[in-house]
């Protein structure tokens, strides 16, 4: 369908004309751009937004608004990838004193005001507001929740990520190892770090020295990170968007580890992940339109230390078996051993059921597998491992744990080889996909 004459006036929060350029090189992903370019294919002209390079917000919406304001006459609407920036306009327009409808893209639910004076102020904007983009369906039925805005306003949108420049990245040929993590927002460093650190495996993270109020170039200076975890500051070595993406592709793995939020924090690198055909190891976003573990695309990590403690016991066998598939992704065959066992005991209460018999032999199974995997990284000389796994199991004896290059062990203490005699074989992740049991929710 194309609309002849019309004209917008594309806002974007980030630098547009490098974007655009690179856009029109083949060199930038399409879908950053949320379909501006596509625009002149149905008749709509566009005008663009020239970039205010400051970290002022008050002077961003000032300047945009003047901008805007200077052009009302030569415009049909105001599109913009966020309402940050573009305040003013939206006020005017909710006040009646700006005519041109505006559309926004919005990346949050929204949320009803802990004072009544900022209650009522949002409302009076969000009638600023003709349009509304959200990237789930869950953004739209939490926004209606709070009633601040008329939900007729609010339209999914099917954020996808641009195929012709992701199939121009895997047109070249490169062997993929180990595991990346990207994007910057909101990003669990101390976590992800902690657990690369315990399981050893390679791991690449490329990410900004800092975003918002975070400053990850501090918080890595007071991590200790072992040499197994590599750190790059993209906007140190002038990479752009592009660039990580070359270098994502590089890896086996996707790893997304964020703090926990209302919103789709991370999408961006799950939607480049698909792209890509990469597997993905995420924290569970229930705002995600895309359920990994349900598509087979990957595995999500629900904030599980909340959910042990709020959960119902009927759901603890299902929390103990998702925490064994976790350990046993990142090659933790100890502690996805005992996260098998615990859930094989919860889940011998329900052992009268018939579909929680085939459930117990699968886990079985892969408590068995997990547990032969760590007797084999275990020394040669190590003795007794009966004893070992039944101090495991009950926890009765502690079992102290040493790196040593060449040691021996005794009954009641495992001695390990440093890091660098114990190789790191790749996860063959269909086999692991294969072995996966279709646990359904309790309802």
């Amino acid at each position: 369908m194309k609309i002849a004459g019309m004209r917008i006036y594309f806002y974007h929060t980030q630098d547009i004309q490098m974007q655009l350029s690179r856009f029109n090189k083949g060199e930038f992903p399409g879908h950053l751009l949320y379909g501006a370019t596509r625009l002149k294919e149905h008749g709509i002209d566009v005008i663009w937004h020239r970039f205010i390079p400051t970290t002022k917000r008050l002077k961003i919406m000032l300047l945009t608004a003047w901008r805007v304001l200077r052009l009302r006459h030569q415009i049909d609407a105001v599109y913009a990838t966020h309402y940050r920036g573009i305040e003013i306009l939206v006020f005017l327009r909710a006040l009646g004193f700006f005519h041109k409808p505006i559309v926004i893209w919005h990346h949050q639910p929204i949320v009803k005001s802990t004072s009544w004076w900022r209650e009522a102020l949002g409302k009076t904007f969000y009638r600023g507001i003709d349009e509304m983009f959200f990237f789930s369906q869950k953004l739209i039925d939490d926004s209606v929740k709070v009633g601040k805005a008329d939900p007729k306003k609010f339209h999914l949108g099917h954020w996808g990520a641009d195929l012709d420049f992701y199939d121009r990245l895997l047109a070249h040929s490169v062997e993929r190892v180990g595991f990346v993590s990207s994007g910057k927002e909101m990003r669990d460093m101390p976590t992800l770090i902690k657990a690369f650190n315990h399981t050893g495996a390679p791991l690449n993270i490329y990410l900004n020295h800092a975003n918002g109020n975070i400053n990850y170039r501090k918080m890595f200076e007071q991590l200790h990170i072992k040499p197994n975890i590599n750190v790059c500051f993209t906007n140190n070595m002038g990479m752009g968007v592009p660039e990580i993406a070359a270098k994502v592709n590089e890896h086996q793995y996707v790893v997304i580890c964020c703090q926990e939020t209302k919103y789709t924090v991370g999408l961006t690198t799950v939607v480049e992940a698909l792209a890509l055909g990469m597997p993905i190891l995420c924290s569970r976003n229930p705002q995600f339109p895309v359920d990994v573990d349900r598509e087979g695309c990957g595995i999500s990590i629900p904030y599980y230390n909340k959910t042990l403690t709020v959960c119902y016991d009927r759901e603890k066998p299902n929390v103990y078996y998702r925490l064994g598939l976790c350990y046993m992704f990142m090659q933790d065959w100890k502690h996805a051993f005992l996260q098998y066992e615990k859930s094989q005991e919860a889940y011998k209460v329900y052992k009268n059921d018939e579909n929680t018999q085939s459930r117990l032999a699968q886990i079985e199974r892969m408590a068995e597998a997990c547990w032969a995997k760590f007797a084999a990284s275990l020394p040669k000389d190590t003795i007794n491992l009966e004893k070992i796994r039944a101090n495991l199991k009950t926890k009765q004896l502690p079992i102290k744990i040493s790196i040593y290059a060449d040691s021996t062990s005794t009954d009641d203490n495992i001695i390990i080889p440093s890091k660098q005699n114990l190789p790191i074989s790749p996860i063959n992740l269909d086999k692991l996909f294969m072995n996966k049991l279709e646990v359904k929710d309790e309802k």
